[in-house]
């Protein structure tokens, strides 16, 4: 059904292909503008250190996504097992955030945030 990450790989350039093999930098952070191809390559990544990793115990438990949405975490999740690989962690930092303070303050979610704004309220008590 996907043929995405096919065609994605037939145009992977060398720039990228050094961030995907990469395995000497522990902690590695990708910037760049919308549409610039951060996903696939960061999917990419994953899926390369997963098999690069099979001899070490590296498993999909040992990895994380952190989405600033929803709707990313849905393509991430249709895209990695077209790769090869499940059951990798995903989150928002929206839901990080809310485990950590929800008990302590009444954090407002986006939807909530934006329908509150559209309709003109005010919300003294939330956190923005």
């Amino acid at each position: 059904m996907f043929r995405w990450m096919r065609i994605i790989v037939e145009t992977i350039q060398r720039e990228q292909d050094m961030i995907i093999r990469d395995v000497e930098t522990e902690l590695l952070i990708v910037q760049g503008a919308a549409g610039s191809g951060k996903t696939s390559i960061a999917m990419h990544r994953i899926a390369f250190l997963l098999y690069h990793g099979l001899g070490s115990g590296l498993s999909s438990s040992n990895f994380m996504i952190i989405s600033p949405n929803d709707i990313l975490n849905q393509y991430i999740s249709t895209t990695l097992p077209e790769l090869g690989e499940e059951n990798v962690q995903q989150t928002t930092f929206e839901s990080i955030a809310h485990s950590f303070i929800s008990d302590k303050l009444n954090p407002e979610g986006r939807s909530a945030q934006l329908e509150r704004l559209i309709s003109g309220g005010n919300s003294s008590n939330k956190i923005h």
